[in-house]
């Protein structure tokens, strides 16, 4: 019986070992041709979904400006950020994935600025809203009392300072998106907006 057991033993140790993954001779495992083939379909997939996505997020972001409503900057803004993960995770990015992402960045940058803006021009109202409401002020114009806080309250000038470099940094921005634009049409890319035609890259 044992000499039986001892015999059986080599034959179950090599069938047990032909049910494990083939491996490399680095010790990796070896992964199959059609599985291979799925993951690399599948990646494809999702460049491609990402370069769509990228001209509707940017057409959208086209639409919009610093005196847009702040619910709708906040919307596109949401759009362009998740359009930013999904250009960052392109398995092979070439130069027009890296121009998009660039002009992605610089759109967020964009609404960033208009953002502040209308944050500021908000607490700018209120202010000017809460001096009417003093005694002195009650025949005043809004005018008039907007020039007052701007020689004599401190938080008012601040605001109207950070106003200007919101602007400053909106027009930047604006400037900056429409050289990314010029670059992407020298290099052959399908703009948002444009018509798409068959020598363009989608």
């Amino acid at each position: 019986m044992k000499n039986l057991l001892a015999a059986l033993l080599p034959a179950s140790i090599l069938l047990l070992a032909g049910c494990d993954e083939p491996v490399a001779e680095n010790g990796a495992p070896v992964i199959p041709v059609k599985v291979r083939e799925t993951v690399t379909k599948e990646a494809k997939k999702a460049d491609g979904l990402a370069r769509s996505n990228w001209l509707s997020a940017s057409e959208a972001a086209q639409t919009v400006t610093e005196r847009t409503k702040r619910d709708t900057l906040d919307f596109v803004r949401t759009k362009m950020i998740d359009l930013q993960s999904e250009l960052a995770n392109i398995k092979l990015p070439d130069n027009i994935d890296t121009l998009r992402q660039a002009y992605v960045e610089e759109e967020v940058a964009r609404l960033d600025a208009a953002i502040e803006q209308l944050d500021l021009q908000a607490k700018v109202r209120k202010k000017v809203e809460d001096a009417k409401k003093l005694a002195e002020n009650a025949e005043r114009t809004t005018a008039e009392v907007q020039a007052t806080l701007a020689k004599t309250d401190k938080a008012y000038k601040d605001l109207m300072e950070q106003i200007a470099i919101a602007k400053s940094n909106y027009a930047a921005a604006e400037e900056t998106v429409a050289g990314f634009r010029e670059e992407l049409k020298n290099v052959g890319a399908v703009l948002p907006g444009s018509q798409f035609n068959q020598t363009e890259k989608p």
